[in-house]
């Protein structure tokens, strides 16, 4: 490894560290930010609060003093009429009374009422300020976390890329030298005896080693529509309105392609659906660019506010898995299918294999996380809410049309005449 290059990728790992850093302090200033526009709030809210309260008080010491003129007069006209029997004047003192009671009763009432109802205002208050206070110094210590591990990982790739340079490095040479000991005459492994230079006089027998592992799996004559067909009928027991269902859905995503990869990321990396594919199952694109949708150094998602990866675009596949968590349970799957004792096993490693997607979807649907979809699709009355049931409760896209998703799943259904007319054979 030469000093030019070490000191190239230092500099390079120095602005990916520097970079998280000023995003870690960016974050930290839009926090900033949003706890001063809630103060603002919270302090204007008050004011308006203490109007409310200052009306409210008026409003109700008028009424009070209302009801006070009300008993006074009651009890000056009561004691001014001489002419009352005696007995008939003490039933409508005792009346006036009882009269008296229920309003000071009433009013105490009401005053502890008001009062319970302030006090549980100020204790949300209270502990709304408190979980705000919490969840910011959560978040910050997660964005030092998330530096921290940043640096760790990128110091950790160097010297792994270090160490593999280093022995790479040693491995050639070694070789070169053996070869170079092996066609020179005299050489010291030669007369060591290390080395046999004596002619084969008769060639061994030996059969060609043949290749088990075939490149891609077949499709066996059939379309790749209609291998997902197939399966999603088997799966479905025959219901032609929940595989339509599903159908749609994909076909708006992907057009029914495996080796689909969202069209901006095509325009972005210049790049089509089967070389990005080839790169994938060469390794080329790892793991971990694959399921970050990220390649060529370049980016195409963000942390959102509560510190979560988002990706913006990547998608590929039939659904055009597009988040962190459904890509890496894509690799995942074709790892297992792949690897020994797995369906593909006979194989090589194809992300974008029809046969394994078509399973993958199915695996999708046998889970616990979507046990719930996958009932309401198999009951769905037509292939309207079928989609709809899709939409709702798996993909959540974007929705154009702001209701809900009820015209989205009307005119992705649109296309099932056309798939049942090429599937259903």
């Amino acid at each position: 490894m030469s000093e030019a290059s070490d000191n190239t990728r230092k500099t390079a790992h120095e602005k990916r560290i520097e970079s998280a850093r000023k995003e870690v302090a960016r974050k930290s200033a839009e926090y900033q930010k949003m706890l001063a526009r809630r103060e603002r709030f919270l302090e204007s809210n008050d004011k308006r609060v203490d109007e409310i309260r200052k009306k409210y008080d008026q409003s109700l010491e008028r009424k009070r003093k209302r009801t006070d003129e009300r008993i006074a007069e009651n009890r000056k006209k009561i004691s001014q009429n001489k002419n009352l029997d005696p007995e008939k004047r003490k039933r409508l003192e005792a009346r006036q009374k009882r009269n008296e009671d229920i309003v000071a009763a009433h009013r105490k009432r009401k005053d502890a009422a008001i009062k319970k109802h302030r006090d549980g205002l100020a204790d949300k208050r209270r502990v709304r300020d408190e979980k705000i206070k919490k969840y910011v110094e959560e978040e910050q210590i997660k964005r030092e976390n998330r530096l921290k591990r940043i640096i760790r990982d990128k110091n950790n790739l160097i010297q792994k890329k270090r160490i593999k340079v280093i022995i790479i490095t040693v491995i050639v040479l070694f070789f070169t030298i053996l070869m170079i000991e092996r066609v020179m005459p005299g050489s010291k492994l030669k007369k060591a005896g290390v080395i046999d230079d004596t002619p084969i006089e008769e060639e061994l027998d030996i059969p060609d080693i043949v290749e088990d592992t075939k490149e891609y799996a077949a499709l066996d004559g059939i379309s790749e529509n209609q291998l997902l067909w197939n399966l999603l009928m088997e799966h479905f027991d025959g219901n032609k309105t929940a595989v339509l269902g599903v159908m749609c859905n994909l076909n708006s995503e992907s057009k029914l392609t495996a080796v689909n990869l969202e069209d901006y990321n095509n325009q972005l990396w210049g790049i089509d659906d089967e070389s990005y594919t080839e790169r994938v199952n060469r390794k080329t694109i790892d793991k971990t660019d694959f399921t970050q949708s990220r390649a060529d150094n370049v980016s195409n998602g963000y942390y959102n506010k509560y510190n979560q990866w988002v990706n913006k675009d990547g998608g590929y596949g039939y659904a055009q898995y597009t988040s962190f968590e459904k890509k890496q349970e894509l690799y995942q799957f074709a790892e297992t299918w792949f690897g020994p004792g797995g369906e593909g096993e006979n194989y090589k490693f194809n992300i974008g294999d029809p046969t394994m997607q078509a399973h993958f979807i199915i695996h999708l649907l046998e889970s616990p996380e979507y046990q719930n979809m996958d009932y309401m699709i198999r009951n769905a009355q037509n292939v309207v809410d079928a989609c709809y049931y899709w939409l709702k409760m798996y993909e959540i896209p974007y929705d154009p049309y702001n209701d809900n998703y009820f015209t989205l799943a009307f005119d992705r259904a649109a296309a099932a005449d056309s798939i049942q007319a090429a599937c259903d054979n």
